[in-house]
């Protein structure tokens, strides 16, 4: 497991939920954002489970932690 460190990005969301990511974490993300988003199949999958607000919501989310 990687080790934790002090770079943390931190989120609050519109619902005052607060979230730390550290630099894995972040990264992490980014890549799974950017792969799902990127790809038909992945924004399907986003609709069908979520609804399609979700897209815009990962969109947003991916551009708030640098993505």
């Amino acid at each position: 497991m990687p080790e934790e460190t002090v770079d943390s990005s931190s989120y609050a969301d519109e619902t005052g939920n607060f979230f730390l990511l550290n630099k894995t974490e972040r990264k992490l993300l980014k890549e799974i954002l950017n792969i799902t988003l990127s790809a038909e199949q992945g924004k399907k999958y986003i609709i069908k489970k979520l609804g399609e607000e979700y897209l815009e919501v990962g969109e947003d989310f991916l551009k708030k932690i640098g993505g």
